[in-house]
């Protein structure tokens, strides 16, 4: 437990966050960053927050709802409420009777994914309950979006949340489609992308699997965890799986090599062992040609007689 002081600085400082004092790894976290002693950049205390299970766990969505919820009753009861009437309004709209727990179960289901009341996917739900069939339970859903977000990251498909692939959860869970017909979406997706690699995508190769290599070597140059390397956000990463040939002007993905050379032009690598070894190195090459070269050609003024 927090005492009452640090507890104040937290809740100053992150209230949105301060609920979550109690969490170990998050607990640990706002404590060291109210700590001045520590020297917390804001820019540190993100990176170590998204490197918690807590974040990894729960998606943007889900993170906004939780604050009003844990630290602003009044206004999570008000959204609530708005969500309600809202379901209840595009429901009667469709001809749809919903149970008040059908109602309950979609309205925080629409709430923790940052829904829109116009948003097609309640609307699908609640056309799902009408023709009787199950839109899918919370877990289950979320256990087949999981599998879905993890689909999009190896096939490289940009996702900037778990929205679309819930979409997909709930279209398979209704028996609209199946898990197949999704990953082939997926494989489509990353033809387009990676035009270069559609034969390799057709014998069930994945794009992060072709590019495992790179970012094993990338993590290992930068010594970092190779989770770190993103080649589909980070625009630095994102330049090796489509490198624009400078012959040709065609892009195609970067060898190993000229990934190696990409992770060693960036400033952090001089920060690692083989870049403070690098760094060391040049030093000593330039005294060696430009130091003591210099101080042994200077003329022995002494044998001129002009020694003082």
């Amino acid at each position: 437990m927090a005492d009452t002081n640090v507890l104040q600085r937290i809740r100053e400082m992150f209230p949105a966050l301060a609920y979550l004092v109690n969490d170990r790894e998050v607990g640990r976290l706002l404590r060291d960053a109210v700590d001045l002693n520590k020297g917390f950049s804001p820019e540190r205390f993100r990176a170590e927050l998204m490197q918690t299970n807590w974040w990894r766990r729960h998606s943007d969505s889900q993170r906004q709802w939780a604050a009003p919820v844990r630290t602003n009753p009044g206004e999570a009861a008000q959204q609530r409420s708005l969500m309600t009437y809202n379901i209840r309004q595009l429901a009667s709209q469709l001809g749809v009777t919903l149970s008040q727990n059908v109602q309950a179960v979609l309205r925080e289901r629409a709430l923790q994914m940052g829904l829109s009341p116009d948003d097609p996917l309640l609307r699908s739900w609640i056309i799902s309950n009408r023709s009787g069939r199950r839109a899918g339970t919370p877990g289950e859903v979320d256990r087949l979006a999981g599998q879905f977000m993890a689909m999009s990251a190896a096939y490289m498909v940009p996702q900037r949340n778990d929205v679309n692939a819930r979409k997909w959860a709930l279209r398979v869970l209704s028996g609209q489609t199946t898990p197949e017909a999704v990953e082939e979406a997926y494989r489509k997706q990353a033809m387009k992308r990676f035009p270069w690699m559609q034969q390799l995508l057709q014998q069930g190769v994945t794009p992060e699997e072709f590019f495992s290599q790179h970012r094993a070597i990338i993590a290992n140059e930068l010594e970092v965890s190779e989770d770190q390397i993103d080649f589909i956000n980070n625009p630095t990463w994102s330049r090796v799986i489509n490198h624009r040939d400078p012959k040709t002007g065609e892009l195609r993905p970067m060898t190993l090599s000229e990934a190696q050379t990409l992770a060693r032009s960036q400033p952090k690598w001089w920060n690692t062992q083989r870049g403070k070894a690098a760094d060391s190195n040049t030093a000593a090459a330039i005294l060696q040609m430009f130091g003591r070269r210099s101080m042994s050609s200077q003329p022995q003024l002494g044998g001129l007689g002009l020694a003082s």
